[in-house]
């Protein structure tokens, strides 16, 4: 499922899936993503019978990883918990950026600040075909049919390798109420990102 790209993203919202080469280990998983841009997303991971192995939820540069199942959560940047998620520290309009392939979006809105920034290789009718920065790179593999927006794309950190997939996309839906409250936080008991990673293990 694909809508027209607009031109001015307000929201992207879709499915995707992702897997991670790590040494020895491979690990794969399913995500739906909200982007509000631009200071506001929600990831959902699922496992392979589709139940949520965790979330993160940024807003106004507050983030947080929760693992819903066990009702406890991890706090730290949007930069570190995407981290976590891709294995590259990634701002959220580098994330949004990601996963919608549009990277002209990206430059307009990180110019000016001080960041390590993107060398973007695009073909002879401008799609993007690769890109990379200090300790981060990827090549797009297919685009969407008809499009120039992209529909699996690889990458390489300095630890892992992996690729990531668009399922379906939709730009400027209405997001659903509530979707980036920090209710949770009543509820759910602080934890360390060593003590969730042991919990995540489990979980997936």
């Amino acid at each position: 499922m694909l809508s027209p790209y607009p031109d001015q993203i307000e929201t992207i919202q879709g499915f995707a899936s992702i897997k991670i080469k790590e040494k020895d280990s491979i690990s794969r998983s399913k995500f739906s993503f909200v982007f509000s841009l631009p200071s506001r997303a929600r990831i959902e991971a699922f496992d392979f019978l589709g139940r949520t192995i965790y979330q993160i939820i940024i807003k106004e540069k507050k983030a947080f990883l929760l693992v819903p199942s066990k009702k406890i959560y991890w706090q730290s940047t949007e930069e570190e918990i995407i981290d976590k998620f891709i294995g590259s520290k990634l701002s959220l309009s580098e994330a949004a950026s990601f996963l919608s392939g549009q990277w002209d979006y990206l430059k307009e809105k990180e110019e000016g600040k001080n960041r390590d920034s993107w060398s973007i290789d695009r073909d002879q009718e401008g799609r993007v075909v690769r890109g990379e920065k200090p300790g981060m790179s990827f090549q797009v593999n297919e685009y969407i049919e008809g499009t120039d927006l992209i529909r699996t794309v690889s990458f390489e950190n300095r630890f892992q390798e992996g690729q990531l997939k668009i399922l379906s996309i939709e730009y400027n839906d209405p997001v659903k109420e509530g979707l980036f409250s920090f209710s949770f936080i009543n509820s759910f008991q602080r934890k360390t990102w060593v003590e969730i990673k042991e919990v995540m293990s489990h979980e997936s």
